[in-house]
């Protein structure tokens, strides 16, 4: 059933669309085949070479309901994103990657779900799905098992515990949003090509007066070689610029220091383990960024004492190394 193009626009779904012409049509048909139909959908294409822009076209002219916007430089997912929240129409904003694809009764339950309990958002699960052996998994992350005792109910910020916080999914695809609550909250995704969506998820969540966790598995998640998420060499640099951004969410919401032990362990993990995926070509690089972004944290906003009191031991270890190093080939062998 089709939906006049009069009728108010009730969801608008992002989608940043980069070189997926063998995954997007399964993405699109199992959105445009959804139960609820009174939804756009935004796609922002940032400058693919291959047929993505020609699967796009033709599936514009089979429905009404897609708008494509392209980049005129290639920016990455979250510019993009932050692009498609711009041009939302819908009461309601919700994301989808152009290589995952959606249950069919996705949006009509978590459209009533939003509607019946006014929220701001609501979250839901996913299942991932391996492309290289057609299996679908599920994963303690995209479970979100760390909000277990909150299945199917209404809770705020004030009801997370310090230690679950850092562990719930904050990839921007398994959540339903209520569009003004980004608009007033400002939350934006960082301008990088991994990790961006750190901060846009803490940001709202921590601006959202009503959630409700949908113990439902609505979202399907490809796991494949060539996507962001799998990428390598200096992609991971991003990280660097990710941590302050999440720092700043927290001191400007007034809760860093409800939250400063296990924020600070975060920033430092994350740093960490970056540093060991990154690509050896790239290493030099990303101790001096991370370096000097440790500098910042102590001469900007005096951060110092905190850390050396809050971190736990391995990510001491690791923040011992890089503060107190001179070089890299010092760091290497602190």
């Amino acid at each position: 059933m089709n939906v006049s193009q009069n009728s108010k626009i009730l969801i608008s779904i992002i989608i940043p669309t980069y070189n997926i012409e063998n995954y997007l049509s399964e993405c699109l048909t199992s959105i445009l085949s959804q139960s609820f139909t009174n939804f756009e959908v935004i796609i922002i294409d940032d400058c693919s070479s291959d047929s993505t822009k020609c699967l796009i076209e033709y599936f514009m002219k089979k429905d009404y309901r897609i708008r494509l916007f392209e980049n005129e430089h290639n920016v990455g997912p979250g510019i993009s994103r932050n692009r498609g929240i711009e041009y939302a129409r819908g009461k309601y904003i919700m994301f989808v990657d152009g290589d995952d694809w959606l249950d069919v009764n996705c949006l009509d339950k978590l459209f009533k779900c939003a509607e019946e309990y006014h929220t701001d958002m609501v979250m839901f699960k996913g299942l991932n799905f391996d492309d290289s052996s057609n299996r679908f998994y599920k994963n303690d992350y995209f479970s979100i098992p760390c909000l277990d005792r909150l299945n199917n109910s209404l809770f705020n910020f004030d009801d997370i515990h310090e230690d679950e916080l850092f562990e719930i999914f904050v990839g921007p695809v398994n959540k339903l949003y209520l569009r003004s609550s980004i608009v007033d909250c400002g939350a934006r995704f960082s301008e990088c090509l991994t990790h961006e969506d750190n901060p846009f998820f803490y940001r709202a969540f921590c601006a959202a007066d009503k959630i409700f966790l949908l113990d439902e598995y609505f979202y399907n998640r490809r796991v494949r070689s060539g996507s962001i998420t799998n990428l390598r060499g200096d992609v991971e640099l991003d990280t660097i610029l990710v941590v302050e951004d999440i720092l700043k969410v927290f001191i400007d919401n007034g809760l860093y220091n409800h939250f400063k032990e296990f924020l600070l362990n975060r920033l430092l993990f994350k740093l960490r383990n970056r540093y060991r995926l990154v690509g050896d070509d790239y290493k030099e690089e990303y101790f001096l960024r991370a370096k000097a972004k440790l500098d910042k944290f102590f001469s900007v906003y005096g951060l110092f004492d905190d850390f050396v009191e809050c971190l736990w031991s391995e990510n001491k270890l690791f923040f011992d190394r890089l503060v107190f190093s001179e070089s890299f080939e010092e760091f290497l062998y602190f």
